[in-house]
């Protein structure tokens, strides 16, 4: 009897310790005149998570998986834009996701991060609008 009881509390440490290990990120840097960002790994139409304005310079990404960002800006000057765009980062990167507005559109360009060298254009996808209500 008292084997059985100190062999569940050994199994359940080795598996809790398995399952525990930290998932592989990728830092995410957003630049340009942003009133808004969020992120979500679910889906086009999962649970996305906004970024509070002084997280914008280092925001942690799991790597791997796809990755789905809305920017959404409000200016006086500018008007208004909402975009979507999704990527999949790899594991130990660096981005750049540069937001940019002229005359009236606006674009989101990616690029990577490599210590000495310059960055580098990076594809994403961009997300046409649609509605999540019907899924």
């Amino acid at each position: 009897m008292i084997r059985r009881f100190v062999l569940c509390p050994l199994l359940y440490g080795l598996l809790a310790s398995t399952y525990a290990q930290e998932v592989p990120r990728s830092q995410l840097v957003f630049v340009g005149e942003i009133s808004t960002v969020l992120i979500g790994q679910d889906s086009y139409c999962g649970k996305m998570e906004r970024v509070d304005q002084e997280d914008l310079q280092k925001v942690a990404v799991p790597s791997g998986r796809r990755t789905w960002v809305r920017y959404v800006t409000g200016g006086s000057f500018s008007g208004s834009c909402s975009l979507d765009f999704s990527f999949i980062p790899e594991v130990g990167k660096a981005y750049i996701a540069r937001y940019s507005s002229t005359r009236g559109s606006c674009q989101v360009e990616l690029f990577r991060i490599r210590p000495g060298l310059a960055p580098t254009p990076e594809p994403l996808q961009p997300e046409s609008k649609r509605s999540c209500l019907l899924q």
